[in-house]
């Protein structure tokens, strides 16, 4: 039920600027975004997607950055987009409360930057807040730094529930404009590499077109 409510929240926010959660509807492209990475996973997600030829994109965390720089390196270096996560995996739900809080956001978009930049030498012009968070506020902030802000259409990886129902529940929602969440965690990495392969192998299927966010259309 809560997974429904945010998903709701998401169809119907509505800002000027670049925040989005779906690409254009009119085109038979889908997007593949990973979450909370780099990670111990990432080489061998890294080698799924370079097996069936597809680009996706990374919305990483700057405090994995810094422990897997390498991992890192190889999401570049394959050609997939790299986004903004925040550091700590912020939780802004929370933060808002606090009177800092535009301080506390600002900070953690700019530490994740200046580990990507200490890297790759590249500063992310995309992001995505942890938990999907989607206020004016934040959405504001990060555009004023140039950002793009996205969201996604489904995502369901994290809950409980046998893989093979999860799987159905991805395939069932390839459509165009989907935009897809996963997560780049070692901790159901089997699940994840094998949702992936799935998503993939129906979505070229099925002739849809797997894109970076920054290569997809908008209208």
């Amino acid at each position: 039920m809560k997974f429904l409510i945010i998903f709701i929240c998401f169809a119907t926010s509505s800002y000027s600027g670049d925040f989005f959660f779906h690409i254009s509807t009119t085109t038979n492209q889908i997007a593949l975004t990973f979450d909370d990475g780099p990670s111990a996973v990432t080489p061998e997600l890294c080698d799924v997607l370079k097996k069936y030829g597809v680009k996706a994109t990374f919305f990483v965390l700057g405090n994995n950055v810094k422990k897997y720089p390498s991992n890192l390196k190889r999401i570049y270096d394959d050609g997939h987009l790299i986004g903004n996560h925040t550091y700590s995996h912020i939780d802004l739900f929370k933060e808002r409360k606090l009177p800092e809080h535009e301080k506390i956001l600002l900070d953690e978009i700019t530490k994740t930057e200046n580990e990507i930049k200490n890297i790759l030498d590249f500063t992310p012009t995309y992001i995505r807040f942890p938990y999907g968070y989607d206020k004016k506020w934040a959405v504001e902030l990060a555009q004023k730094k140039g950002y793009k802000v996205f969201n996604w259409t489904f995502g369901y990886d994290w809950n409980k529930i046998d893989d093979e129902k999860l799987i159905k529940l991805y395939i069932d929602n390839i459509r165009p404009g989907a935009v897809f969440l996963m997560h780049d965690t070692p901790k159901h990495k089997k699940r994840i590499l094998r949702l992936t392969e799935e998503i993939i192998k129906e979505a070229k299927n099925r002739n849809f077109n797997m894109v970076r966010l920054d290569e997809a259309v908008y209208k």
